[in-house]
């Protein structure tokens, strides 16, 4: 569990999204590339690319790119194998791919095409056409249809769970069950502010089935899919097209069994396709919505579909109607630049258009990995190399205080961001996931973007009284923490942000208010609440809307789960070695299943009963500067007490590290 977790949310920081902008003004101009856009010219730069040293080392199996300009394509080529044991080789043509969240822009050309035939109005409460779906909404203001193919209907958090995968390829998980049983609250005001929203896709393909009256997938397949001659694709992993379908290898070169998601066939990732299938799409989506003279959308529709709508600076859009930004900002290089990309257990892929120049590519690989990334930068730093120059401010530091504070994800929200003035016109930018941190100073290029000298965008949203509400950045998007720090917690302190991590992210016990208290002792029953808040924590609860936790109601459900198995006095101080105990069966019961079978060195004095669990600890580095590091081992100070700051710093690291 712990390796999908950490798995998919470096596909989240490095790859999924392709969220934010590169733009460093809000004006922009058409420029044409530096070098021709040729067959020749393009082949050669593939070729280039794929002998890199750092590109073999990456030791992809197998994959395809594809280049084309207007409604011809320059370039389209497999790479290695699809099944790397049987040696078959990748057939761009033949080979099929999950495409994962690349189906979105698919999804929103049905959506579309209603649209033009006035059966759907995008401004419209999207219970017009979902009467039998019931929406928890205590806003006034309805999701409208715009809302969920921008991702700014306001929806809790729903991320894809081990146990939404599916390994019977035989099964089917409808649409319409998933929905109402699996319908989160929302949680912010609808059209407000940008989170990726995978739900929110969901129904919009159940709501294609609902206005045409024909099954999403057959909708698909008469009305997207035939135009477009998209031979080899499907939204349904039919027997025809599991055996087209590439092998998916994890980053150790192991085969990934097949699988589907729940629901199997929906609008969010259930595309399956050829890399020759998507080139017709993006022909299509380049030319006016014609391929091969047949429309699949009028030409004013397609340039609706690729404007950004979702923005929280001008220079820094989100989304358009169903595709985003790209991830690496510093590589626009001032064009327009509109894509997705689609990511599982075993691939991932990347749809790049530049409508302004009628160019786009298309590249897959069927292991996770950095590949698209690089094809992307070396793409247009070799056609379109950077002319821009950056001004940047020098506003007082003072004045920058105003920006400073806590921010948490507001899709992942173990995702927690720390922003402090550096100097005149900069920003530090800190999160609490050690291994990102990167280049982390941000020089001011307008009154709410900043860059760092990595070209990373760091930008604000305003509320009505000019405070700050929201941050983005390569890593998160982000709401600002209202909750005031503790009063007796200097923010120079070693473990500040470890507390202030566990404050805003409300696990700590309901009668902690306004001190810490940080070098007392934790008692049992202290201690006890905070592991169950943060092993519990529920995705659908935005961490301002939680409470803390009840010191003999947290008690008593980990009694209940069997986690205390023997009498504790919980207002007794615990040890640490006692603690890391309670945290392992805790993770173990409710988290992560292999935590007792993780070895760590260890030194020091440590009961025999309790070298497990302060190993497991120690080997997933769940601690603060309190511990010891020796020649032959941690030395954990087992015996000793635990204080309160130290069990800040054990939870801080876990709400990461084991994150749902």
């Amino acid at each position: 569990m712990q390796r999908r977790v950490l798995q998919l949310i470096l596909v989240f920081i490095t790859a999924f999204q392709f969220l934010l902008s590169g733009c460093q003004t809000t004006e922009r101009s058409v420029e044409v590339p530096t070098r021709t856009l040729s067959t020749k010219e393009v082949s050669k730069f593939v070729e280039q690319f794929f002998q890199q040293d750092k590109i073999k080392k990456m030791n992809v199996p197998g994959g395809a790119v594809v280049v084309v300009k207007g409604d011809k394509i320059l370039y389209k080529k497999g790479f290695g194998y699809a099944d790397l044991n049987k040696k078959i080789a990748v057939n761009p043509d033949e080979t099929v791919f999950l495409m994962a969240s690349t189906t979105k822009p698919f999804t929103a050309t049905a959506i579309m095409q209603l649209v033009e035939q006035g059966k759907i109005d995008l401004n419209k409460n999207i219970q017009t056409y979902l009467k039998d779906i019931k929406i928890d909404n205590p806003y006034r203001e309805p999701i409208t249809v715009k809302d969920l193919l921008d991702h700014t209907a306001g929806f809790a958090s729903i991320e894809t769970q081990k146990v939404d995968f599916e390994e019977d390829l035989t099964k089917i998980h409808p649409m319409r069950p998933f929905l109402q049983s699996n319908m989160p609250p929302v949680v912010r005001k609808p059209g407000q502010v940008f989170v990726y929203d995978n739900f929110g896709y969901t129904l919009l393909g159940y709501m294609v089935e609902k206005v045409s009256g024909m099954p999403f997938e057959q909708y698909m397949e008469k009305h997207v899919f035939q135009p477009l001659e998209m031979k080899n694709s499907s939204l349904y992993l039919s027997p025809e097209i599991q055996k087209k379908r590439s092998l998916e290898y994890d980053p150790n070169g192991h085969v990934i069994p097949p699988y589907t998601w729940t629901p199997t066939i929906d609008g969010a990732a259930a595309l399956n396709a050829t890399p020759d299938d998507i080139v017709h799409f993006m022909i299509a989506q380049l030319n006016g919505g014609v391929f091969k003279n047949k429309h699949i959308l009028q030409p004013k529709t397609i340039r609706k579909m690729q404007q950004y709508q979702s923005k929280i600076h001008p220079a820094y859009p989100d989304t358009t109607l169903g595709f985003e930004n790209s991830l690496l900002t510093q590589d626009h290089h001032n064009q327009l630049v509109i894509s997705k990309g689609g990511d599982g257990e075993g691939f991932s892929n990347l749809l790049t258009l530049l409508p302004e120049q009628r160019v786009g590519f298309f590249i897959v690989g069927n292991m996770p990995s950095d590949i698209r990334q690089e094809f992307y930068k070396q793409f247009m730093n070799h056609f379109y190399p950077s002319k821009e120059h950056t001004t940047y401010l020098k506003t007082p530091q003072e004045e920058l205080q105003r920006f400073a504070g806590t921010f948490i994800d507001l899709r992942k929200d173990f995702l927690i961001t720390h922003i402090t003035p550096h100097g005149d016109g900069e920003l530090t930018v800190e999160n609490n996931i050690s291994f990102i941190n990167g280049n982390n100073i941000y020089r001011q290029i307008d009154p709410l973007l900043f860059i760092n000298d990595e070209g990373q965008m760091l930008a604000f949203k305003e509320n009505p009284d000019g405070s700050i509400a929201y941050m983005k950045n390569l890593l998160s998007y982000a709401q600002k923490s209202k909750l005031p720090y503790f009063s007796d917690v200097q923010k120079d302190d070693a473990y500040a942000q470890q507390i202030r991590n566990v404050q805003v992210s409300k696990l700590l016990p309901s009668t902690w208010k306004d001190r810490f208290e940080p070098s007392k002792p934790i008692t049992w029953g202290e201690f006890i609440t905070m592991t169950m808040l943060v092993l519990e924590v529920s995705p659908t609860i935005e961490p301002e809307q939680r409470k803390n936790g009840s010191i003999t109601e947290e008690v008593q459900k980990a009694k209940d789960i069997g986690i205390i198995d023997a009498p504790i006095k919980i207002d007794s101080p615990i040890q640490r070695q006692e603690a890391a105990t309670i945290f392992m069966k805790a993770a173990k019961k409710l988290r992560m299943p292999e935590i007792d079978t993780l070895n760590a060195q260890i030194a020091g004095e440590v009961n025999d009963s309790f070298k497990q669990g302060v190993k497991a600890i120690v080997a997933l580095e769940l601690f603060g500067p309190e511990v010891t590091k020796t020649k032959i081992g941690v030395d954990y100070h087992a015996k000793q007490n635990m204080l309160r700051k130290e069990a800040a710093a054990l939870i801080s690291e876990a709400i990461f590290k084991l994150a749902p």
